[in-house]
């Protein structure tokens, strides 16, 4: 496939040509279960929201999505939870109590430092 055919493919759907994070097993599963706590609010077209959800799909953790645009309730929570309708915005902990994180960076910083695989699986 020529280079630029590859560019052109990563353009139309960048998660594609993405390669996700190999781990252990057990490691796996606490990835899974780790993030459970997380939710991530955004919308579809977004570019700050794409690298956000790029990152979260190489690193292979399912993260709860909220599309602000297509779910009013998300929006509302959104709002009433973290006080600005930002996104993305990266919610960690329970519904009732929890921490609001802003700045695609950011939450690209703590996802990497929470889950980066600490081994490859073999």
């Amino acid at each position: 496939m020529p280079p630029w055919f590859q560019k052109a493919l990563d353009l139309v759907h960048p998660a594609r040509s993405m390669t996700r994070v190999q781990r252990a097993a057990a490691e796996q599963r606490a990835a899974d279960q780790a993030a459970g706590q997380l939710t991530l609010y955004h919308f579809s077209s977004c570019p700050y929201c794409q690298r956000v959800r790029r990152a979260v799909h190489h690193l292979d953790i399912p993260i709860a999505l909220r599309d602000i645009h297509a779910d009013a309730a998300a929006h509302g929570a959104l709002l009433a939870g973290g006080g600005r309708q930002t996104v993305p915005c990266l919610h960690i902990g329970d519904q009732a109590d929890g921490t609001w994180l802003y700045e695609s960076a950011d939450i690209i910083r703590y996802l990497n430092q929470r889950f980066a695989p600490s081994r490859v699986a073999q």
